[in-house]
């Protein structure tokens, strides 16, 4: 699979390949360019939401109540109803375009989306033609992963102020359509965030030092589900850093399943995902009884080569330095399995790119209206900035072909 060297398409568009399921969003073209901080011509869909009051959103930790109203565009059912909301994110949270955190009281379906209480609006702040996560996700879609958030992209109001293109994604949490663990199985997220400012109850495990921080089910500190996920993690790491760490019976794949590990390992590997370290946001999964799996993957702003990343390199292993995976790569039937699940993922890099342009493709207006609000891509007519938009997401899929050929030829070199 070669590297791209250009992109199919006008000089300030990238032609519309099909619309995907959950990215493409209406194959209607307008022919005239937004003004900016304006989304009346946008063939994305719309939410409008009112806070009671006019309150700020100032807190990832506090609920404002309100309501949400959504115009579908022609592709989704309208909306509205209650809601309540707060601010999302760590790091994420300081920007000036900020992440928010949308519930419902109930189950509720919004975007086409599974009915669930809690979304996420992704603001990708630091992902500026906001695809990074398309590719990701995809990837997700194509894996041995049980599942892979799914989402939306639309132009969001608050209190009637424009505050950009965001991308509505389902949250990461225990449901039937989403995390399906039952209501006795569990969630924990790798957070170094946990020990600072976490409402949820975490655990430190003894060998890895890795914070552990338990999203599902609910617990007190102390009580015999935290106790049972801790000794289980902690049994993991005995085995996984033991000296008959690659026995089938005694080593780590006695704890772990290990084709989720290699698949969510790979798609971070891929897209050298920066977080995926086992530094934040990496997920497991397991039901009591069963074997600790990986994922759902999440956070992917710093990917792919994203200029805000502390290197863009396309070369090297670097999700394999996290502490599980370098050992767990010092086991040759883990690395077998990860050869042989690269070349699947390597096999569909020209559908990847795909949904890259679709995505492009229906956000090629409302860039100009993003941009207006925060200044992405500086001033200059809409020609000039879709040309720089055109060129973020060239870069990207050119980054992602030129990675793919390294680990291929990475990969094929390991015995």
């Amino acid at each position: 699979m070669k590297p791209l060297l250009s992109v199919s398409g006008s000089a300030i568009g990238v032609v519309l390949i099909g619309c995907s399921l959950f990215f493409s969003y209406s194959c209607k073209k307008t022919t005239h360019s937004v003004a900016a901080n304006t989304v009346d011509s946008v063939t994305l869909p719309v939410m409008r939401i009112t806070t009671d009051g006019n309150a700020a959103i100032t807190s990832e930790n506090d609920y404002v109540t309100g309501e949400v109203a959504i115009s579908g565009a022609g592709v989704y059912p309208d909306f509205s109803g209650a809601m309540k909301i707060k601010g999302h994110g760590n790091s994420t949270w300081s920007f000036p375009k900020k992440p928010y955190h949308l519930k419902f009281s109930s189950k509720t379906a919004i975007y086409g989306l599974a009915a669930n209480k809690d979304y996420i609006l992704l603001a990708n702040a630091l992902d500026h033609p906001e695809t990074r996560s398309v590719s990701a996700f995809y990837m997700g879609y194509l894996s041995n992963l049980d599942w892979t958030p799914h989402t939306v992209f639309s132009e969001v109001y608050i209190d009637s102020v424009y505050e950009g293109t965001y991308e509505i994604t389902e949250s990461v949490d225990q449901s039937s359509t989403k995390v399906d663990i039952t209501d006795d199985g569990f969630l924990v997220v790798i957070d170094p965030y946990s020990e600072i400012d976490s409402g949820d109850v975490y655990f430190q495990a003894a060998q890895s030092q890795l914070y552990f921080d338990i999203k599902n089910p609910d617990v007190t500190t102390g009580d015999a589900n935290v106790q049972y996920i801790t000794n289980y993690i902690n049994q993991t790491e005995t085995a996984l850093f033991g000296d008959n760490f690659t026995d089938s019976a005694l080593g780590y794949r006695a704890y772990v399943d290990v084709p989720s590990f290699v698949d969510w390992y790979l798609i971070n590997e891929i897209t050298r995902n920066q977080d995926a370290t086992f530094y934040a946001s990496c997920y497991m999964n397991m039901i009591p009884g069963g074997k600790l799996k990986m994922g759902p993957i999440w956070d992917f702003d710093l990917s792919q080569g994203n200029p805000a990343m502390t290197t863009t390199t396309t070369e090297g292993l670097y999700v394999a330095q996290g502490a599980w995976i370098a050992r767990m790569m010092q086991d040759t039937f883990f690395v077998h399995q990860v050869q042989t699940r690269f070349n699947y993922f390597y096999s569909h890099l020209s559908d990847v790119y795909d949904q890259i342009d679709s995505a492009a493709s229906n956000l090629k207006w409302s860039v100009i209206s993003n941009n207006g609000k925060w200044n992405v891509y500086g001033t200059g007519t809409d020609d000039v900035i879709w040309g720089l938009f055109n060129s973020d997401v060239l870069y990207q899929k050119n980054w992602l072909g030129i990675r793919m050929e390294w680990l291929k030829s990475a990969y094929s070199a390991m015995n």
